[in-house]
């Protein structure tokens, strides 16, 4: 009895031994770890793309409901011109915990010293680019997302995910508004995969 069980402990053994050597490899073909890392790549919830004139501004209504709002000069360069023109936006939400896992968006958070984990409503990834270029948000003329839940629990907070302090960042109550059911998604916007 005594053989068997170091017999299965050595193979236990060998299995992790295994592992570390694989995971050690596949971290030596990758560059840089994200921090927002999905699991199953080609799992990762694909975004919706969009065009927005940036002079003018535009409403997009996304297929569960969110509305997100540009007003006229949302957008400025690096510099902190207003940008004119196209705008390309990229859009994608997760609404339940398989979407949070497959997004590889870290769930947990500390406060005060003490660790915990997100119940969330809903979560949004959106960007914008001009001419491959990414473009930031004009402070005094910002846009306005209005994310669609089911959640109506007027606990939750809005919470922001700093990828460079790789924290979130809490940004106070949310406010619940309840819209009409008569309003319409924008047409089909085109989806694609994350580039690899």
């Amino acid at each position: 009895m005594k053989r068997r069980n170091a017999t299965i402990v050595l193979v236990i053994i060998l299995i992790v031994i295994l592992m570390i050597a694989k995971c050690n490899c596949y971290k030596k073909e990758i560059m840089a770890v994200r921090f927002v890392n999905p699991p199953i790549l080609s799992g990762d919830i694909p975004f919706s793309d969009y065009t927005v004139d940036a002079s003018k501004g535009d409403t997009i209504m996304y297929s569960s409901g969110t509305i997100l709002l540009f007003p006229p000069n949302a957008f400025v360069d690096n510099k902190g011109e207003l940008i004119k023109g196209k705008v390309n936006i990229q859009y994608r939400e997760f609404n339940n915990p398989i979407d949070y896992f497959l997004s590889g968006i870290p769930m947990g958070y500390d406060s005060a010293g003490v660790h915990y984990t997100f119940q969330s409503a809903g979560m949004c990834d959106i960007q914008a680019f001009q001419d491959g270029q990414p473009v930031f948000v004009n402070k005094k003329n910002k846009p306005e997302i209005n994310i669609a839940t089911k959640n109506t629990d007027l606990a939750q907070n809005l919470y922001y995910l700093d990828t460079v302090t790789k924290q979130w960042v809490n940004r106070g109550k949310s406010e619940i508004i309840q819209l009409s059911k008569s309003m319409k998604p924008s047409p089909a916007p085109i989806q694609h995969e994350k580039s690899k």
